[in-house]
């Protein structure tokens, strides 16, 4: 049996399905140590797997990471990730080193995992919770990842403003690399699509704009769901649609666009369950009787009765969607959401939607007729086959199980 350490990005959407990974391994007899923040911790513990504070949360408090928008974000969470990875070289090695790590699983935002891996000799596994994509990617086609990260960064995003966008990053990496990397080879991109020797993607090959890039290192496996996620204490209509509304539980202050769905679902024939993260909610208009209001509701369980999902587009959100077979309104917050965004409408299972042009009739017509357009269910519906047929987390257990009896 082999000891196994898993570097996690701290946050949900992140911890989730390693979590979930890391815990079938421990069931296997293999010692399991899964590094993540405080808040986390009984999480980890409830799964029965080994719980090690990670370096993130003395980072932070070091030095707040502060977010104004385009490149600058871009070059702040690389900054701040490499600044963790200094910490785990320069403060924490010996520590992880005395765990005789036989391979180690970090998420592709954890560039820290696969720099441990490096300076330890240990094989590194990478968990894809982004959207995926890798560097060859990325100089195939730039301006298809770049041109998210960058709105409203240039008013024209001309092949000009591109060019110049790509010689900032290039400022970026050599900065980045001086500081953190004693000078070498990288860009600034690698942060945030770190290849391992062999690569978890929670999705379908096929849906991928990149997926001609994607060789046999790469494990498409869909979503991780456990059974008892599917259930729940809330009552579904079986006579007329479900629509799930969530746009994660990060955000806040989106009081505004939650009333825009009060007001364009409060007098429709349907069902509306509508999570609002951390918005407040007695900053919301009078909840009408055919909506269920919460801060969190349990996604998993909704999805499998749902008609439409209207989601910020998260890969995990949209990959869950899919696995359920429920067409989706996207309406992109984040990087992610944007190219997610794009995707999923060009390849027929939904709409994407400019958060800044949002109406209630806008919402409403859009909803109505995605509810009745038999080729976009029809979609969806043979893409729910494919997902659960691709084998969750019993494919990634046999695939880094794989590995390790391979390399011994």
């Amino acid at each position: 049996m082999a000891n196994i350490i898993f570097f996690s990005f701290p946050f949900y959407g992140h911890i989730n399905y390693a979590l979930k990974i890391a815990a079938a391994l421990q069931k296997t007899g293999h010692q399991v140590y899964f590094l993540t923040t405080n808040k986390y911790k009984k999480l980890v513990e409830d799964r029965k797997v080994n719980y090690i504070e990670c370096c993130y949360d003395r980072m932070i408090a070091e030095d707040k990471i502060e977010y104004k928008g385009g490149l600058h974000d871009l070059y702040a969470l690389a900054d701040a990730v490499l600044r963790c990875t200094s910490m785990y070289l320069n403060e924490d090695l010996e520590r992880i080193k005395a765990l005789n790590p036989d391979c180690i699983v970090y998420d592709s935002y954890a560039y820290w995992g696969r720099e441990v891996a490096l300076r330890l000799g240990v094989p590194y596994i990478s968990s894809v919770t982004n959207y995926a994509f890798n560097m060859e990617a990325f100089k195939h086609d730039p301006i298809s990842i770049l041109k998210d990260i960058v709105r409203g960064e240039v008013s024209s995003q001309s092949e000009e403003d591109y060019s110049m966008i790509l010689r900032m990053l290039e400022l970026f990496s050599k900065k980045l690399s001086v500081k953190y990397l004693k000078g070498r080879d990288y860009h600034i991109m690698e942060t945030f699509c770190s290849r391992g020797v062999a690569n978890i993607v929670y999705s379908y090959r096929d849906i991928h704009i990149f997926s001609d890039f994607f060789d046999n290192s790469y494990h498409f496996l869909g979503p991780i769901i456990e059974p008892a996620e599917e259930d729940c204490s809330l009552e579904f209509s079986s006579d007329s649609p479900n629509l799930y509304i969530s746009l994660g539980t990060i955000l806040d202050q989106r009081e505004g666009f939650f009333n825009q769905c009060i007001d364009a679902f409060k007098d429709k024939p349907y069902t509306v369950y509508l999570s609002i993260g951390q918005t407040d909610i007695s900053k919301l208009h009078s909840i009408p009787p055919n909506f269920v209001v919460k801060n969190t509701l349990p996604q998993i369980a909704i999805l499998k009765h749902a008609s439409l999902f209207i989601t910020h587009g998260s890969p995990n959100s949209t990959n869950e969607s899919l696995y359920y077979g429920v067409p989706m309104i996207i309406i992109p917050q984040a990087t992610d959401g944007f190219i997610n965004g794009e995707n999923l409408e060009k390849i027929g299972v939904g709409v994407s939607l400019d958060y800044s042009f949002t109406s209630s009739k806008k919402l409403r017509e859009i909803s109505d007729k995605i509810l009745s357009d038999k080729q976009i269910n029809s979609r969806t519906s043979e893409l729910s086959k494919i997902f659960k047929s691709l084998g969750g987390c019993q494919k990634a257990v046999d695939a880094i199980c794989g590995y390790l009896k391979e390399k011994r």
